[in-house]
């Protein structure tokens, strides 16, 4: 009685064991296996990944072994717990006819069978291998191994008639599709789901789930977004002397300098400033046989796109034109970079930053209009709503207002005063900002406007 025991629990433990083998193989990721499989594991993990890349014949194997043992437990389990069950109610000496007892014991033993095969044989297994698929799989596969080979004649059959019946109503039977291939929707939630389950978070950890973030907008954005405006770029016109144009490259140190015709919309080329000392040391050199060809690119192509063009045509900056071949802006790789990284700042940027922002008091500035809003949110005591719609400070307040503002108009906005000091034609060139300066009651006069009733903004 204890070997036939014995062969019951065998049973229910070998239905357990290829439940656990069907989700584990399933449940695990091929780059986790390679990963994770070191050392001594290195060869149960070949065959790990040899099992994944024939998916279909050990899933069939899975199945075929869950089949025989539930097969068998059912057969030999029941009249083993059908005995004990009658054993023990001839145990307690009930006068009642074997008829009766063996009624009882039959619907007894198939209650027992039946929860331990779905609690010890399925369930538990089952919770076993979803929860560790890694580990589960590397024990699971060399006796799957080993069983798929004993019964692979079998294992063919099966799932070559299988793979016939599905043939027949169209659907593809050739292994593709395993793989854990997601959208990016799916891959945004699986980021935010696993940074909100990440619970030991530091700085470092944010950053990175942040990056990951900015790589799906980064594709979205669209060149016009992140370039420099035309009205703030700085480029020099070829017909200024040479020694003028010497010494504003110098004072503005940029690398790369657009040089245009009299008109920004007339690009000739881009000069490098290591080509600017060449001409200094050959006067019979022209400015026209140092420049570079310009690399123009239209204002609607995607940064992703100008980047992997960035990378092939081994260029550093690019003009961004309009559908009239307008100039609009520039846009350098490091802008590229840090619309992934953030801003990268340095003495240049710096000495920028200071001209563009002029500090009154804590809560009183004197700002450029062509500010850059990001740039202007790491000292501005409460930051301004950045939008793809604009980029300066200019930008921002045109989209709150709804219209050019005159010189001496005021409107508040997110816990700002805005006050316009300086305009030139149709650009806004210098505002003041006053923090905590609560909007006046209704009696307001006309150059008084409140940007939060502004339907535009």
């Amino acid at each position: 009685m204890l070997f036939d025991i014995f062969i019951t629990l065998f049973l229910v433990a070998l239905n357990g064991f290829f439940v656990a083998a069907e989700f584990a193989i399933v449940k695990v990721r091929a780059s986790e296996l390679e990963v994770k499989t070191t050392g001594k594991n290195i060869k149960v993990g070949k065959v790990a990944m040899f099992i994944l890349d024939h998916l279909d014949a050990y899933l069939a194997a899975t199945q075929l072994g869950i089949t025989i043992a539930s097969i068998g437990l059912g057969w030999f389990g029941e009249r083993v717990f059908e005995t004990l069950v009658t054993n023990l109610l001839h145990s307690f000496h009930l006068q009642a006819s074997p008829e009766l007892i063996h009624s009882i014991a039959i619907p007894c033993a198939f209650i027992l069978v039946t929860f331990m095969h779905v609690v010890f044989g399925e369930l538990a297994p089952k919770s076993i291998a979803i929860r560790y698929p890694f580990s589960t799989t590397m024990m699971v596969a060399l006796p799957l191994r080993i069983f798929h080979f004993v019964f692979r004649p079998f294992i063919w059959v099966f799932n070559g008639f299988a793979n016939f019946i599905l043939s027949l109503i169209g659907i593809r039977t050739d292994g593709h599709g395993h793989g854990a291939v997601h959208s990016e929707d799916e891959l945004r939630i699986l980021i935010e789901e696993t940074k909100n389950a990440d619970i030991t978070l530091d700085a470092a950890g944010i950053s990175k789930y942040e990056l990951l973030e900015k790589v799906f907008v980064f594709d979205d954005k669209m060149v016009k977004q992140i370039m420099t405006p035309a009205a703030k770029m700085f480029a020099v016109d070829i017909q200024k002397p040479f020694q003028v144009l010497f010494d504003r490259i110098i004072e503005e140190g940029y690398s790369r300098i657009p040089i245009y015709d009299e008109d920004i919309d007339n690009i000739l080329g881009i000069l490098h400033t290591k080509d600017l000392f060449k001409l200094q040391k050959k006067p019979a050199l022209a400015l026209r046989d140092v420049i570079r060809k310009p690399f123009f690119v239209p204002s609607t192509k995607r940064v992703g796109d100008l980047l992997q063009e960035f990378k092939k045509e081994g260029k550093q900056m690019a003009i961004i034109t309009d559908e009239f071949g307008a100039t609009m802006g520039l846009v350098t790789l490091e802008d590229i970079i840090e619309e992934l990284l953030g801003e990268i700042y340095d003495e240049h940027d710096e000495e920028k930053s200071q001209q563009d922002i002029v500090c009154i008091s804590d809560n009183e500035f004197i700002i450029n209009g062509l500010a850059s809003v990001p740039l202007l949110n790491t000292q501005l005591p409460n930051p301004l709503p950045e939008h793809y719609d604009y980029n300066t400070l200019s930008g921002y307040i045109l989209q709150k207002v709804g219209r050019l503002p005159e010189v001496n108009d005021v409107f508040y906005a997110d816990g700002y005063e805005f006050t316009v000091l300086q305009k030139h034609r149709a650009r806004i060139r210098t505002v003041q900002l006053r923090y905590g300066v609560e909007p006046p009651q209704p009696q307001s006069t006309n150059k008084t406007h409140n940007a939060s009733e502004n339907p535009a903004s």
